[in-house]
């Protein structure tokens, strides 16, 4: 009887570490989740900013060319 007891903590303290590798993978995979959201926003801002810049720089270019006496 001893020794069933003490097979059944065994077992149940085997099922704790997987349950709690279970939930730890849980997180980690909604942690790389909200990381990769959050680089993808980056990434959209980022080319925003690089298309707002372009914008700029082809209005002020084409201003400046506009604004040169024709010869």
């Amino acid at each position: 009887m001893y020794r069933a007891q003490i097979q059944n903590s065994s077992v149940s303290a085997f099922r704790s570490v997987i349950d709690w590798r279970n939930e730890r993978d849980k997180w980690r995979i909604e942690v790389e989740r909200v990381e990769q959201i959050r680089r993808d926003m980056k990434n959209k801002e980022q080319i925003k900013e690089n298309k707002m810049d372009k914008d700029f720089e082809d209005t002020f270019i084409d201003n400046s060319f506009s604004s040169q006496p024709i010869e």
